[in-house]
């Protein structure tokens, strides 16, 4: 793991742009890394496993059958106690509707779905439906740790203006800034995210793992690449 193999207090200068090189400074602090695109490849690794499990997600929504809520008033008899029913499914974000569409910041260049607002913003990924006007903006950072939380709440600011501009048009804007650390930690935020979108819990703690492991590998290359050129990838 990288952080088993580099203390985080002992430090030289960065061999890429000769600032301190702690541990934290060369997975997410190093302005040459940043411009080289080191971090971006780390986090579209990342943002492609979610990405993964989102568009699953999406096409069961898109080909089940609606259900119908019937609403039933239980009758009890006299001296009786009233029976537990059965719990019912989870409500999710996606609702009824069975025509969500999802787009990424990845391979092409994401444009935001004109019919919400007219923006040059864009989310690492969008998922809307028009039959139901919602719209979902999933952001996601590769922090420090200790920035966890400061990245979270920047995020959510970002996107401000855009939330409102989309819910005066008559959408339910819903945003969800998560955070996946570069050491291989994953923020509650992650897990909040999918677990509203309706994906099972056995398939959250799956997705989470893999997210980690995928951020703790590809810290480990460039810590690994930390004094030598990068080839882009």
């Amino acid at each position: 793991a990288v952080v088993s193999t580099q203390s985080t207090g002992e430090s030289s200068d960065c061999g890429l742009c000769g600032r301190l090189g702690n541990l934290c400074h060369i997975l997410s602090g190093c302005p040459k890394s940043l411009g080289q695109g080191r971090y971006t490849w780390r986090h579209n690794k990342v943002l492609q496993c979610i990405l993964t499990a989102v568009e699953k997600r999406v096409n069961s929504q898109n080909t089940s059958r609606p259900t119908k809520v019937i609403n039933t008033i239980p009758f009890v008899r006299s001296g009786e106690k009233p029976k537990k029913t059965a719990r019912g499914s989870r409500t999710t974000v996606l609702g009824q509707s069975t025509d969500w569409e999802v787009r990424c910041d990845l391979k092409t260049q994401l444009v935001f779905p004109v019919e919400v607002a007219i923006t040059n913003q864009r989310p690492d990924m969008v998922v809307w439906s028009r039959e139901g006007k919602k719209v979902i903006l999933i952001e996601l950072t590769c922090p420090w740790e200790e920035n966890a939380e400061e990245a979270h709440e920047r995020k959510l600011l970002k996107y401000e203006d855009l939330k409102a501009t989309g819910e005066s048009n008559g959408w339910k804007v819903g945003v969800f800034a998560v955070e996946v650390c570069c050491r291989g930690y994953a923020s509650d935020s992650l897990r909040k995210c999918l677990f509203a979108l309706g994906i099972s819990n056995n398939e959250i703690r799956r997705i989470i793992t893999e997210c980690c492991e995928i951020a703790e590998r590809c810290s480990m290359q460039i810590f690994i690449s930390r004094d030598k050129e990068w080839e882009a990838r």
